[in-house]
């Protein structure tokens, strides 16, 4: 299967970064159209109290900084088509989102952005994404 639409999920952990690596070269080799997603994880922010936009917007602004970085370097190497997305929410409900899912032919991402510990409460990204999306996923060990 050829792809045309690569979805890279990109949390900043050592696993995304090798996913990024990953869906970059098969953007150049297929052609693909790529889109690079980050999502504020809005469970990670409950604690901070909700008249504190200015830290928030600072997450944000980082971000979105970080992203914007990888999308400029996917066009230097010769990516096509590249566009970031940065959402606020439940990464693996957004990312395996008909909006997302439908729109691209794959979804790559790393194995794990969490501890151990974190999958036991909150539940593993990965998993929920490689069960819920409409289109091929590739996750990508580091």
């Amino acid at each position: 299967m050829t792809y045309r639409n690569i979805l890279i999920a990109f949390d900043g952990s050592d696993g995304s970064f090798f996913a990024y690596a990953k869906a970059c070269h098969l953007a150049l080799k297929t052609g693909a159209n790529l889109d690079i997603i980050s999502v504020i994880d809005n469970h990670m922010l409950k604690g901070i109290s909700s008249f504190d936009t200015d830290y928030i917007q600072q997450i944000r602004d980082g971000v979105i900084n970080e992203i914007s970085e990888l999308t400029d370097k996917a066009k230097k190497k010769g990516v096509k088509s590249v566009q970031r997305f940065v959402e606020l929410g439940n990464p693996k409900v957004i990312i395996s989102k008909d909006i997302f899912s439908k729109k691209h032919d794959l979804i790559v991402m790393g194995a794990t952005g969490m501890s151990e510990i974190e999958k036991i409460f909150i539940g593993s990204v990965t998993e929920y994404v490689i069960n819920n999306a409409k289109c091929d996923c590739l996750i990508v060990k580091s």
